[in-house]
């Protein structure tokens, strides 16, 4: 593949990486909000006391039980490992 093919590769690709994620928000935005923080609300309540990270970003979104005593926060070269998300 030459340089222009790899080009135009990497352009399609990100367009589907910004498509994909507008399609994220629009669901998120047309979904009512009530039943979001329901949702929300109900999970956290069912957690154990205990210290927790919040993964509220595109790539790893969820609740964390924090583990250990020490925490390392990093780049996502680090954290997309930690969550499983690594290619």
């Amino acid at each position: 593949m030459d340089m222009k093919d790899t080009v135009k590769l990497a352009v399609s690709v990100d367009r589907l990486i910004v498509e994909s994620r507008l399609r994220d928000v629009s669901l998120i935005a047309q979904s009512d909000r009530s039943d979001r923080v329901r949702t929300v609300a109900a999970i956290i309540s069912r957690l154990r006391a205990g210290a927790y990270l919040l993964g509220c970003g595109p790539y790893c979104c969820g609740v964390l039980l924090l583990t250990v005593d020490e925490v390392v926060l990093s780049s996502n070269e680090y954290v997309l490992p930690c969550c499983g998300l690594a290619g």
